[in-house]
Parts: C-alpha cells; structure tokens; sequence
C-alpha cells in the first residue's frame, strides 16, 4: 500500500511539474505584439509611407525600402525611374510614393540609410549607386554586380 501511495504522490509531483513548466514556456514566449504572427503581404510600389510594422517586416526580409516625399508634378522621370525599380529588382525594392509639400528622399535597408538632397534626387545613376551601396542580395540588379 505504501509504495502505491508513493508511485501515486510521484506522479502527481511529475505532472505538476510538467504543467507549470508548459504555462511558463507559453508566458515567456507569449508576445501579443509579435509581427511574425501577424499577416503581412508586401508590395512593390506604394502610394503611402509603410506603417510601423510594414516597415519592420520589410526591413527583416531583407528588403530595401525607398520613401519619396514630393509635390504632386515634381520630379517626374526620377518618379518613372523608382518606380520601376521593385520590378527590376525582383521584389526587393520597396517603393514608397508620397505626395506632400515637402522633397525628401531616403533609402532604408538591413545595411543602413541614405538621404539624397534635391539636386542628387535628379540623377538616376546616383540614385542607383546609393541603392547599390544598400541593398542586400546586390546580384537582383544587374548594375548593382558591375558596380561593386
């Protein structure tokens, strides 16, 4: 009878500890905030800035993200120019068209951010050299492999 009442106080014991080791992994691996759970579908050419988690999900697929700022008949052929880039890039260009008073211009990756002033937004092959210094996997454009 005793050993009985010992295998049972055992087995009890293991399975206490079993459960609260399973409640404490899912406490501590728990993150209702996480945005790898969360469905996140990217695309190439946007007309709006990319919301916090967009821009976080494309920054750790390794993506490189260009945000332009400009009045709406400015710039034209640089606009042309970036928005072909996603395509031409095999996807790991973001772009990013925004309307607005102001000219900015950046370029955001894994390896670091480049802002371009008014007169360097104009020159498509300096655009391409700072995307080229930039973007991660450089062989998805072509001129990005003969620069470097």
């Amino acid at each position: 009878m005793k050993r009985k009442t010992k295998e049972k106080i055992w087995s009890i014991f293991i399975a206490i500890i079993f459960l609260t080791s399973m409640v404490m992994f899912g406490l501590t691996f728990s993150n209702g905030n996480n945005t790898s759970t969360k469905t996140i579908k990217l695309k190439g050419i946007y007309n709006r800035a990319l919301t916090k988690d967009e821009y976080v999900f494309a920054l750790s697929k390794y993506k490189t993200i260009i945000e332009f700022e400009h009045p709406t008949n400015c710039c034209q052929s640089t606009v042309y120019f970036l928005k072909e880039l996603p395509n031409y890039s095999s996807g790991n260009v973001i772009y990013c068209d925004i309307n607005s008073n102001e000219t900015s211009f950046k370029m955001e990756s894994y390896n670091g951010v480049k802002n371009l002033n008014q007169t360097e937004i104009l020159n498509n092959t300096l655009i391409l050299k700072n995307l080229c210094d930039l973007i991660v996997i450089k062989n998805k454009i072509p001129e990005c492999v003969l620069i470097s």
